[in-house]
Protein backbone atom coordinates (compact mmCIF):
# COMPACT_ATOMS: atom_id res chain seq x y z
CA UNK A 1 0.00 0.00 0.00
CA UNK A 2 2.78 2.46 0.84
CA UNK A 3 4.58 1.70 -2.43
CA UNK A 4 1.48 2.56 -4.43
CA UNK A 5 0.95 5.73 -2.38
CA UNK A 6 4.56 6.76 -2.99
CA UNK A 7 4.18 6.07 -6.73
CA UNK A 8 0.95 8.08 -6.82
CA UNK A 9 2.59 11.03 -5.06
CA UNK A 10 5.56 10.84 -7.43
CA UNK A 11 3.30 10.96 -10.50
CA UNK A 12 1.36 13.84 -8.99
CA UNK A 13 4.54 15.83 -8.40
CA UNK A 14 5.60 15.25 -12.03
CA UNK A 15 2.24 16.59 -13.19
CA UNK A 16 2.61 19.71 -11.04
CA UNK A 17 6.14 20.35 -12.34
CA UNK A 18 5.00 19.71 -15.93
CA UNK A 19 2.14 22.20 -15.60
CA UNK A 20 4.46 24.80 -14.09
CA UNK A 21 6.89 24.40 -16.99
CA UNK A 22 4.07 24.72 -19.52
CA UNK A 23 2.84 27.92 -17.85
CA UNK A 24 6.37 29.33 -17.82
CA UNK A 25 6.71 28.57 -21.54
CA UNK A 26 3.41 30.31 -22.27
CA UNK A 27 4.47 33.38 -20.28
CA UNK A 28 7.79 33.51 -22.15
CA UNK A 29 5.90 33.41 -25.46
CA UNK A 30 3.61 36.24 -24.30
CA UNK A 31 6.63 38.33 -23.24
CA UNK A 32 8.29 37.73 -26.59
CA UNK A 33 5.11 38.82 -28.39
CA UNK A 34 4.98 41.97 -26.26
CA UNK A 35 8.54 42.85 -27.27
CA UNK A 36 7.99 42.94 -31.02
CA UNK A 37 9.95 45.39 -33.10
CA UNK A 38 7.78 48.50 -33.76
CA UNK A 39 7.59 47.82 -37.51
CA UNK A 40 6.46 44.27 -36.89
CA UNK A 41 3.98 45.38 -34.23
CA UNK A 42 2.47 47.87 -36.70
CA UNK A 43 2.00 45.20 -39.39
CA UNK A 44 0.56 42.70 -36.88
CA UNK A 45 -1.79 45.35 -35.49
CA UNK A 46 -3.16 46.02 -38.96
CA UNK A 47 -3.61 42.30 -39.61
CA UNK A 48 -5.50 41.94 -36.32
CA UNK A 49 -7.72 44.92 -37.20
CA UNK A 50 -8.47 43.53 -40.65
CA UNK A 51 -9.28 40.14 -39.16
CA UNK A 52 -11.79 41.83 -36.85
CA UNK A 53 -13.35 43.67 -39.80
CA UNK A 54 -13.68 40.40 -41.71
CA UNK A 55 -15.31 38.65 -38.75
CA UNK A 56 -17.68 41.56 -38.24
CA UNK A 57 -18.62 41.57 -41.94
CA UNK A 58 -19.28 37.83 -41.90
CA UNK A 59 -21.33 38.14 -38.71
CA UNK A 60 -23.55 40.97 -39.96
CA UNK A 61 -23.98 39.43 -43.41
CA UNK A 62 -22.19 42.12 -45.41
CA UNK A 63 -19.57 39.50 -46.37
CA UNK A 64 -20.45 36.04 -47.59
CA UNK A 65 -18.71 33.01 -46.13
CA UNK A 66 -16.72 32.64 -49.35
CA UNK A 67 -15.63 36.30 -49.33
CA UNK A 68 -14.61 36.11 -45.68
CA UNK A 69 -12.63 32.91 -46.28
CA UNK A 70 -10.81 34.46 -49.26
CA UNK A 71 -9.97 37.62 -47.31
CA UNK A 72 -8.75 35.56 -44.34
CA UNK A 73 -6.51 33.54 -46.68
CA UNK A 74 -5.05 36.76 -48.06
CA UNK A 75 -4.39 38.09 -44.56
CA UNK A 76 -2.77 34.80 -43.58
CA UNK A 77 -0.54 34.94 -46.67
CA UNK A 78 0.62 38.42 -45.60
CA UNK A 79 1.37 37.11 -42.11
CA UNK A 80 3.38 34.18 -43.53
CA UNK A 81 5.25 36.57 -45.82
CA UNK A 82 6.09 38.72 -42.79
CA UNK A 83 7.45 35.65 -41.00
CA UNK A 84 9.65 34.78 -44.00
CA UNK A 85 10.93 38.36 -44.18
CA UNK A 86 11.70 38.33 -40.48
CA UNK A 87 13.60 35.04 -40.88
CA UNK A 88 15.70 36.60 -43.66
CA UNK A 89 16.81 39.23 -41.14
CA UNK A 90 17.89 36.81 -38.44
CA UNK A 91 14.40 36.28 -37.04
CA UNK A 92 14.22 39.56 -35.15
CA UNK A 93 12.75 42.31 -37.32
CA UNK A 94 11.53 43.43 -40.72
CA UNK A 95 13.16 46.27 -42.62
CA UNK A 96 11.47 49.55 -43.47
CA UNK A 97 11.16 48.53 -47.13
CA UNK A 98 9.66 45.18 -46.14
CA UNK A 99 7.16 46.93 -43.88
CA UNK A 100 6.19 49.24 -46.76
CA UNK A 101 5.65 46.23 -49.05
CA UNK A 102 3.49 44.51 -46.42
CA UNK A 103 1.52 47.72 -45.86
CA UNK A 104 0.79 47.99 -49.59
CA UNK A 105 -0.52 44.43 -49.55
CA UNK A 106 -2.59 45.14 -46.43
CA UNK A 107 -3.99 48.27 -48.10
CA UNK A 108 -5.12 46.15 -51.05
CA UNK A 109 -6.86 43.65 -48.75
CA UNK A 110 -8.40 46.51 -46.77
CA UNK A 111 -9.87 47.97 -49.97
CA UNK A 112 -11.23 44.51 -50.86
CA UNK A 113 -12.88 44.22 -47.43
CA UNK A 114 -14.49 47.61 -47.89
CA UNK A 115 -15.57 46.82 -51.47
CA UNK A 116 -16.87 43.33 -50.72
CA UNK A 117 -18.74 44.55 -47.65
CA UNK A 118 -20.45 47.18 -49.80
CA UNK A 119 -19.22 50.20 -47.85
Amino acid sequence: MTKSLAAFMMVGSFLVVGNALAETGAKMHQNKQAQLHPRQAQVNGRLKNQSSRIKQGAANGSLSHRQAARLNRQDHAIYKQEQRMKAMNGGNFITKNQRQKLNREENRVSREIRHDAGH
